[in-house]
């Protein structure tokens, strides 16, 4: 994946492979900055779990422009986007049970892309 960041205070746009990566793989790759993917994937309670990476930047001012950006240049009006700020997210305790159950099974990550 290549990004560079211009400055500190702006946002860096994600040019790679258009790979998905989980919000959880998100988060670790850009620690406690804003974020915005293009949703791939939800979790059983409907909530982005996964997708592309487009921006990324310390502030949600310095994502707005290109978050702004990405949703005018979409040609297909059921794509969406998902803006949020790079912090682990707080799982209920239902979502647990389905996340370990799904392991104790051997099977992948929840909200894990199907091909």
């Amino acid at each position: 994946m290549t990004s560079k960041r211009p400055s500190e205070n702006e946002a860096t746009l994600v040019q790679d492979d258009h790979a998905p990566i989980s919000v959880d793989e998100a988060v670790a790759r850009y620690p406690g900055e804003w974020m915005l993917l293009r949703v791939t994937a939800r979790d059983q309670a409907g909530v982005p779990a996964g997708g592309v990476p487009v921006v990324h930047g310390p502030t949600r001012e310095s994502v707005q422009q290109a978050t702004l950006d990405a949703l005018r240049a979409r040609t297909d009006p059921a794509e969406e986007y998902y803006l949020f700020s790079g912090y682990r997210r707080v799982r209920s305790g239902e979502v647990w049970q389905v996340v370990l159950a799904n392991a104790a099974r051997g099977g992948g990550r929840v909200g894990k892309r199907k091909r």
